[in-house]
């Protein structure tokens, strides 16, 4: 499986509605819902994920702010490549030799120094979740516009 960062994975496309991500990789293994409110007031709308789970070791998540769009991917597999490079099971200090430009991000932080933490990489629109030391899943997204709030999908891409 090849990483294609902004865009996707293999022939799978962020911005791909769940119609055309099945003609391409089939039913998914497994699909689950989530919402989420931070509003207490009832009436306005939470938030909605729905999750493909492919046993290729792959989940699809579809957002509802994104009109279900396929808003980001989580890689698993130890199969995934990015240039050149299969990050899955990558240590913590490869990952810093590699990528110098890595940013941590302090949300996941723990007490005992083992994760989990994420990684993130900008100009590749990727997270990396290290946990015991080794990279463990990777998120892909898109590149979003200057305010942050619009994804530009990779279709619309100039």
């Amino acid at each position: 499986m090849i990483i294609k960062p902004k865009v996707g994975i293999d022939s799978i496309k962020l911005g791909m509605t769940r119609v055309q991500v099945e003609r391409l990789w089939g039913k998914p293994n497994t699909i689950d819902e989530d919402f989420i409110s931070i509003y207490a007031d009832p009436n306005i709308p939470k938030d909605k994920w729905i999750y493909w789970e492919y046993s290729r070791g792959v989940e699809l998540c579809f957002h509802s702010t994104n009109d279900f769009l396929l808003s980001h991917i989580d890689i698993y597999s130890s199969d995934a490549i990015f240039e050149n490079i299969k990050l899955i099971g990558l240590s913590e200090r490869e990952l810093w030799l590699k990528f110098n430009t890595s940013r941590h991000d302090d949300d996941y932080d723990t007490d005992d120094g083992w994760g989990p933490n994420v990684y993130e990489i900008d100009q590749y629109c990727l997270n990396l979740m290290v946990k015991y030391r080794k990279i463990t899943n990777i998120t892909l997204y898109p590149e979003h516009n200057a305010t942050g709030d619009t994804p530009i999908w990779p279709n619309n891409r100039v």
